[in-house]
């Protein structure tokens, strides 16, 4: 079945996968993570009782995205193209989503630690973290169910996308 717009809650006119590296926290291996950057200008809505109803609010900033719930298909295929050990999955802090898992022990690597722990895969906090992350400009749609957060990373790498 084809997905709708009104089943998302973020949508873009292109945006940017992130490759870096995480340390695994189960088998402290360095394992390569994938990440997902959408541009100044993205739309997101707030879903409310009649979800066909709700209105874009376009942002000005660009934006990490983690959290994600559902992905349009387009973009799920060209991300587990580039990383196989992206796909559903669950951890025991933050429920299920499509994330990250360990290349070497399958272990599930939280959005949390790698989106919102300074240090981690996409909350660098040195020059040399940021340059550590690499950025492919996707011209594609991109729409989600997910979670957006602002910063000078996310603009840091926008800048380098686009």
């Amino acid at each position: 079945m084809a997905m709708t717009a009104y089943q998302y809650t973020l949508r873009a006119l292109h945006y940017a996968l992130l490759l870096s590296s995480q340390e695994c926290w189960k088998c402290h291996r360095p394992t390569p993570v994938l990440g997902i950057l959408v541009p100044t200008g993205h739309e997101t809505r707030w879903v409310d009782d009649d979800p066909e109803s709700s209105e874009w609010e376009p942002q000005e900033s660009a934006s990490l995205v983690s959290n994600i719930s559902r992905l349009a298909p387009t973009v799920l295929d060209r991300a587990q193209s580039l990383s196989s050990h992206y796909g559903p999955g669950h951890t025991k802090t933050g429920g299920s989503y499509l994330l990250n898992s360990c290349a070497h022990c399958q272990v599930a690597q939280g959005d949390f630690f790698l989106y919102s722990e300074p240090d981690g895969a996409f909350f660098p906090t040195t020059p040399a973290g940021i340059a550590n992350i690499q950025v492919i400009p996707i011209d594609e749609p991109f729409a989600c169910c997910g979670d957006s957060s602002y910063g000078t990373i996310s603009d840091e790498l926008a800048r380098r996308a686009w």
